[in-house]
C-alpha cells in the first residue's frame, strides 16, 4: 500500500498509518514513539505528516511492522549518536566571535537532557498531549547543537569563523520563518550541487594551476553550505519556540 492509496481509503487503519509513516525516509523516531497510543489525536497527527510527505515515497510500502523494543527507541541512544558534545574543545581555543556559539551550544545540550528527563518521567496520561511537544524540543535542539559544532570544527580545521546567523531573524512573524526556511532549504539545495559539480570537476582536472583554483572554490562552497545550514538550523528552532 503506498501513502495515496491509505489517504484515499475509508477506513484510514491507524497500524498502518504508523507503519507507512515509519517507511518514510524522513521518518522521525522520536515521533513515531509518541505516535504508538491510538487516539482520533494522534490518527489527525499522523495523516497531517503522511500528507505533508507522500511525495518522498511512492513505493508501496511493507506493512509488517516488528514490535520494536524500549531499548531500540530509548533517547539516549540518539544522543549517543549524535556527535555534539565535543569536551576537548574549550572555549579559550576559540576566538571570541565563536564563545556565544560555544556557550550556547552547551546551554542546549543542558537544556536538551532536562527536557529528556522531564519526558522520561511524563505520567501514562500525559504522554498523549506533552510527549509530542518535548521530543520536538529536543530534536530542534539538537539540531542546532549539531550546526553549532560544524562552526566551531570548521574553525579548528581551517582557522577561520563562519558567519553566524542574524540577530534580526528573531523578529520575523511565523509566515517569514517559514519562507525563510523554504529559501535557505533551496539555496542549501543548489549549493550542494555545486560543490559536487566542483568536486568531480577536481577528480578530471590533471593542471596543478586549475587543482588549486578548485579546492580554493570547493572549500568557499563548503564554508556558504556551512553558513546556509547553520541559518536553516537557527530558523527550524525559532519557528519551534514560537
Amino acid at each position: 500500500m503506498t501513502i495515496d492509496d491509505w489517504l484515499s481509503s475509508e477506513e484510514q487503519d491507524y497500524k498502518t498509518a504508523l507503519a507507512l509513516y515509519e517507511a518514510l525516509p524522513n521518518c522521525n523516531k522520536y515521533f513515531l514513539k509518541a505516535m504508538q497510543k491510538e487516539s482520533r489525536q494522534n490518527l489527525m497527527k499522523l495523516k497531517y505528516q503522511l500528507e505533508k510527505n507522500k511525495h518522498l515515497c511512492t513505493a508501496p510500502a511493507i506493512l509488517e511492522r516488528k514490535n520494536v523494543s524500549e531499548e531500540e527507541i530509548q533517547i539516549k541512544s540518539e544522543f549517543a549518536a549524535k556527535p555534539s558534545y565535543k569536551p576537548s574543545v574549550q572555549i579559550k581555543d576559540l576566538p571570541f566571535e565563536l564563545h556565544p556559539v560555544y556557550t550556547e551550544q552547551k546551554n542546549n545540550f543542558a537544556l536538551a537532557c532536562s527536557l529528556k528527563m522531564q519526558l522520561n518521567t511524563l505520567q501514562e496520561h500525559e504522554i498523549e498531549y506533552k510527549a509530542l511537544d518535548l521530543i520536538i524540543k529536543i530534536d530542534a535542539l539538537f539540531k542546532t547543537i549539531k550546526e553549532a559544532w560544524k562552526i566551531i570544527d570548521y574553525y579548528t580545521d581551517h582557522k577561520e569563523v563562519i558567519q553566524i546567523p542574524e540577530n534580526d531573524l528573531e523578529n520575523l512573524n511565523l509566515a517569514q520563518l517559514s519562507n525563510k526556511k523554504n529559501s535557505l532549504r533551496s539555496s542549501i539545495t543548489r549549493q550542494k550541487a555545486r560543490k559536487e559539480k566542483l568536486q568531480i570537476e577536481l577528480k578530471n582536472t590533471v593542471l596543478r594551476n586549475k587543482k588549486l583554483k578548485l579546492e580554493a572554490n570547493i572549500l568557499k562552497s563548503k564554508k556558504k553550505l556551512l553558513e546556509l545550514e547553520s541559518s536553516l538550523s537557527f530558523v527550524l528552532k525559532l519557528l519551534v519556540e514560537k
